[in-house]
């Protein structure tokens, strides 16, 4: 991308990189360490034409939030699914 003139490049994070959530250690050290390279990425790049940023959709009414809420471990298990976007607007699978 430097060679091109630059660019842009987004990463795909998540509202539980920070602040971090009981109970989903992998997903949240996963989604922290996303952002913190994005950060870096961009502060190293960004002089050189490639912008590095980072999206955080929101939460997905997945398999994964069904399993979330009957664990009732966190803040976001209490969330009632119409908070959640619908699957079938997120991914194309």
């Amino acid at each position: 991308m430097r060679d091109q003139g630059g660019g842009a490049i987004i990463n795909i994070s998540s509202g539980t990189a920070n602040p971090f959530h009981e109970g989903w250690s992998h997903h949240c050290a996963s989604k922290a360490a996303i952002l913190r390279l994005t950060c870096v990425e961009d502060k190293e790049h960004g002089d050189q034409g490639v912008r590095v940023t980072e999206l955080s959709p929101g939460t997905f009414d997945t398999k994964m939030q069904v399993s979330i809420r009957a664990s009732g471990v966190n803040p976001v298990s209490q969330l009632d699914p119409s908070a959640h976007i619908p699957e079938r607007i997120g991914w194309r699978r």
